[in-house]
């Protein structure tokens, strides 16, 4: 009996919360709305903004696979100097024998278009030596300057060292005493470097096939005094590529990145954010995605880009070159643009102390591949196109008794 009781007035409590909590009429609810017992006002929707400098850095990188060997300059990138070294080992039966001719043959693949007044067509010029250079090099070397050579150039078969290229010159001729000493193991051979001397109409690029491209590679054709001849094909070529602007730009193939640095101290730790991003707008009047010779071989035209948060804040440490993807992409970089890159959920983290904050760095994603630049307005621009962490947060609702 005492435990069907107990039963029954289970029960009866359990109907009785039920008729409650689906009476909006009922008493606990007409407090809650009425009196406003436990009021709530909505949290605050916050638009933060943090101006950031951003600093270009260099990357020990080099680039010596790429499939074209460029001379000449782009959007302020100088491709000073190509390097290249042959083994002069004779073909059998020809060793010993005495040189009468050497001509360098450069397989030119793309060459700057000329002017046509209309009856006379004026080839663009790149004037050019040779030196050999003081010590070897290797394809997989980071080569971020001309390397030490011999001040005097090597000269042609007439002793002039002065040399043209243009569309419609190729080919060059080598001392044939240098070519003997070369051949003949009496000089030493480290290679030679095709070096740029700019002037006022050599502002554009000659594309020469390199020999990754496995066709029709740079060759020296040589002759003996019995008619006999050798071809050496190249067996090692590099192009040395610089860039001195200062700003912010991130470079393909010269391994320069941006570093930002930020702090979020003004983004309470209970902010929920709704929305994050790096902006930098892109000054397309000085970037490029490809050369010519690059559009040719059905290379993309896109700046690929790649962030990421490293893993230590100082320059000075490993870590600091490698870290955590936050975002990656590509865009054109020779049209003016804004670019919006996501950071949400990076930035959820650093607040709820999942993530430290070491800042962020923005590279090329094709750094080891080939060379492509993007320039991004500084902060020394105006306001509109200064580089800027946007924020929107909202903080939680405040409630009140």
């Amino acid at each position: 009996m005492r435990k069907n009781l107990i039963c029954l007035v289970a029960i009866a409590l359990a109907a009785g919360f039920a008729s409650c909590s689906s009476d909006p009429e009922g008493p606990i609810t007409a407090i809650f709305v009425e009196e406003g017992t436990y009021g709530a006002e909505a949290g605050e929707t916050v638009h933060f903004v943090e101006a950031l400098a951003g600093t270009m850095f260099t990357v020990p990188l080099g680039i010596g696979s790429s499939s074209l060997l460029d001379i000449g300059e782009i959007r302020d990138v100088r491709y000073e100097a190509i390097l290249f070294y042959f083994d002069f080992t004779p073909s059998p039966g020809n060793e010993g024998k005495t040189v009468s001719s050497a001509i360098l043959d450069l397989p030119l693949y793309v060459a700057p278009a000329g002017s046509d007044d209309g009856g006379t067509y004026e080839a663009i010029n790149l004037n050019f030596t040779l030196n050999e250079l003081e010590e070897a090099f290797e394809e997989t070397d980071t080569i971020t300057s001309v390397p030490p050579y011999y001040p005097q150039p090597i000269p042609d078969s007439l002793g002039s060292t002065d040399r043209i290229l243009n569309e419609f010159k190729v080919e060059f001729s080598i001392d044939t005493d240098i070519m003997q000493g070369w051949i003949g193991q009496t000089m030493p051979n480290n290679g030679f470097a095709m070096i740029w001397r700019r002037n006022p109409d050599s502002l554009y690029l000659f594309e020469i096939k390199a020999r990754e491209l496995e066709q029709d590679p740079t060759v020296i054709r040589v002759k003996y005094s019995d008619q006999t001849g050798d071809t050496f094909a190249v067996t090692k070529d590099y192009a040395v590529a610089t860039f001195y602007e200062q700003g912010l730009n991130a470079i393909g193939g010269l391994a320069r990145r941006i570093y930002f640095d930020f702090s979020l101290a003004g983004i309470p730790d209970s902010a929920m954010v709704n929305s994050a991003s790096l902006v930098l707008s892109v000054n397309g009047s000085n970037g490029f995605g490809a050369t010519t010779g690059q559009l040719l071989l059905g290379l993309s035209s896109e700046f690929f880009y790649y962030l990421y948060t490293p893993d230590s804040s100082n320059p000075d440490d490993p870590g600091f070159l490698q870290g955590t993807g936050v975002d990656r992409g590509y865009f054109n970089p020779a049209a003016d643009n804004t670019r919006r890159m996501p950071l949400t959920l990076f930035i959820n983290d650093i607040l709820a102390g999942v993530r430290q904050n070491n800042g962020l760095i923005l590279q090329s994603d094709l750094e080891g591949v080939r060379i492509q630049r993007t320039d991004y307005f500084t902060s020394a621009a105006d306001s509109a196109l200064k580089p800027y962490l946007e924020v929107i947060y909202t903080l939680p609702a405040d409630f009140q008794e």
